[in-house]
């Protein structure tokens, strides 16, 4: 049945046609809404999606290029972006776009391992199993590392750079500019959600995904963390301005329209 999103005064409704049930008002009941297929691709405004997944609730989109960086310097505190030395006029944090290319614009993820309990160990320690082997402290072989913001307990050196500011001035870009629903959310992809994709796929990373950029999982605790690498998953140290920012937006399905 044919789909369409209507919007009041502050009730989103998500109308199918034969019911009449909306999303958002007192009392109200919301339907599930019918999830989009992977590699869907969707839009806000000039910044495009491809669906990493979805379920009634929420749906994910991967970005199509790593953010566009390039004018972006001296980070500090989410606000003060400098002047570059180059005659370029610094982009603010607020209006940074996609890059239309899906392997430049490197950076690091950060310059420590904040993870290791003998570095910044912000994070609960890897354990260790009898043998001696490592074990993440969440139970996964490549525990999810990436924070949208670091606790206070963080140096000011590791906080100032990294990598989550470029995520979290992308979600403010896209709600300011781009028409981005106001509730969406972003983060980097994991290791598991590509994994999943990759395997399908005959273990390779599908050409709409393909290109070199962070994860937000660790391969070790020795700050090595997972990227996409061209058309394979490959890990780097964190400190290594090997990969670019590609971010992964998590939006509610009911305001997911697919191109």
């Amino acid at each position: 049945l044919p789909k369409v999103a209507v919007t009041y005064s502050n009730i989103t409704a998500s109308i199918i046609y034969g019911q009449d049930r909306v999303s958002g008002g007192g009392g109200q009941v919301t339907p599930a809404a019918t999830p989009k297929e992977v590699g869907d691709t969707v839009s806000f405004g000039t910044e495009g999606f491809h669906v990493l997944w979805s379920n009634s609730s929420e749906t994910a989109l991967l970005a199509d290029y790593n953010l566009d960086i390039s004018n972006i310097t001296a980070y500090n505190n989410e606000s003060n972006i400098k002047r570059l030395s180059n005659n370029k006029v610094a982009v603010t944090i607020d209006n940074i776009a996609q890059s239309n290319s899906t392997s430049e614009n490197a950076v690091a993820f950060a310059p420590a391992a904040y993870w290791d309990p003998d570095g910044e160990g912000l994070l609960p320690a890897y354990a260790h199993d009898v043998d001696g082997n490592e074990a993440s402290y969440d139970g996964n072989p490549y525990p999810y590392i990436y924070q949208s913001t670091l606790p206070s307990t963080a140096t000011s050196w590791t906080m100032d750079s990294y990598i989550a500011k470029y995520v979290n001035g992308y979600l403010n870009s896209l709600k300011n500019n781009y028409s981005a629903p106001s509730n969406i959310t972003g983060r980097l992809a994991s290791y598991e959600e590509i994994y999943e994709i990759y395997e399908d796929n005959s273990n390779t990373i599908p050409n709409w995904m393909q290109g070199f950029y962070w994860l937000g999982s660790s391969r070790s605790i020795y700050g090595d963390v997972w990227t996409v690498d061209g058309g394979n998953l490959n890990s780097y140290g964190c400190g290594s301005s090997g990969g670019g920012v590609r971010p992964l937006i998590i939006v509610s399905t009911a305001d997911v329209q697919s191109n």
